[in-house]
């Protein structure tokens, strides 16, 4: 997040939403200020979720594509627990509002997820159960992108404000915008060209020719800070959120996100204490709660070793793209927090450590 941005909501803003959505004694309390702003909204001891988006980050087309994406894949099946926005007033989704005395913002406000959150004591990241039914729901997903679920021409719509992969972050990832900065000479745009074309190019064409089964449209960052947990009847349950890196990508890069964050616990559980962490275990109950739910990856080798292998490398290039173009804009003088800017370089530092000499 840029420094020195006023994050004192406008009450204005509040009434405003608070008319909009019929939201009685609304209360807000912040969950996270990133790209997006997003709050618990308090209404009467009614809890919802509000995500608000700057309309320099994302367009309103492309936050109605993820909604309609959202809404069609809910209805895929029972076992598939989606936090769906809510109608406003007017029938629509989306509100704009000055969130703050500054510029405008797209808010959206989302059912509250059901459960607990995995990330109390790190809980989750000890249960097999979750994880077993981290790669269960995670499959039915896919199942759903893959049968265009509901409605097809409704699908192929939403497609054409889908972005891809190197369209996120404004372009992170993007190889051309990588190459021209390392023409300029900045370092760590340099290190990412020389990996894209050592591993990543290379892995890209051993997937294949795309299909219905092995790519489409993606949740994007299911960690675990993006879904609750909730058991019953000797069954647990996830409870889905967050779809803005919702894009179009390989399957795989889903399962990516989900091994990268394993192995990020994994190196890091010992500075952490979380106790019973055992990252061979959950590894593996996630990946068989998803090969049994979405046998195409397992007929397509997908899920095999090199290809998981190839995932998550892609994942984490695609994360320390992020950072580096963050690096990149400090270098010409765009300010950040400072504490971004040190997690920023921490990740460029760690990722060309770890691939750089291989």
């Amino acid at each position: 997040m840029p420094a020195e941005q006023s994050n004192t909501v406008l009450d204005s803003s509040k009434h405003e939403l608070s008319a909009c959505w019929n939201l009685n004694n609304l209360e807000l309390t912040p969950i996270k200020l990133s790209e997006n702003h997003t709050f618990v909204a308090n209404s009467d001891g009614n809890k919802f979720i509000l995500r608000c988006s700057p309309l320099d980050h994302r367009t309103k087309s492309a936050i109605q594509a993820e909604l309609d994406f959202i809404l069609l894949t809910s209805n895929f099946n029972l076992d598939l627990h989606l936090c769906k926005p809510i109608l406003n007033r007017s029938q629509e989704y989306i509100l704009q509002l000055k969130l703050y005395d500054d510029k405008a913002w797209y808010a959206v406000l989302f059912e509250y997820a059901q459960g607990t959150d995995p990330t109390q004591q790190w809980s989750g990241l000890t249960d097999t159960n979750v994880f077993e039914a981290y790669g269960r729901t995670l499959a039915m997903l896919h199942q759903a992108s893959m049968h265009k679920s509901g409605d097809v021409n409704k699908w192929n719509q939403i497609k054409d404000n889908i972005p891809i992969l190197d369209q996120l972050h404004g372009g992170a990832s993007g190889i051309e915008r990588i190459q021209s900065r390392a023409e300029l000479g900045h370092v760590p745009s340099k290190m990412l060209l020389n990996l894209w074309h050592l591993k990543i190019a290379p892995f890209v064409k051993s997937c294949g020719q795309s299909s219905d089964s092995t790519f489409g449209i993606i949740h994007g960052d299911l960690n675990i800070s993006n879904y609750f947990t909730k058991r019953a009847d000797d069954k647990t349950d996830l409870w889905v959120f967050d779809f803005d890196q919702v894009h179009q990508n390989w399957f795989g890069y889903d399962i990516g996100v989900v091994l990268h964050m394993i192995q990020f616990f994994e190196e890091n559980s010992s500075n952490m204490k979380i106790e019973n962490f055992d990252a061979k275990s959950i590894r593996s109950a996630f990946l068989s709660g998803y090969a049994k739910n979405f046998t195409p990856m397992v007929d397509e080798g997908h899920l095999e070793p090199s290809m998981l292998n190839g995932f998550e490398l892609l994942r984490e290039y695609s994360h320390t793209a992020i950072a580096v173009d963050i690096l990149f804009q400090v270098s010409v003088g765009k300010k950040f927090e400072e504490s971004i800017v040190s997690f920023c370089k921490l990740c460029s530092e760690r990722f060309e450590n770890k691939y750089a000499s291989n």
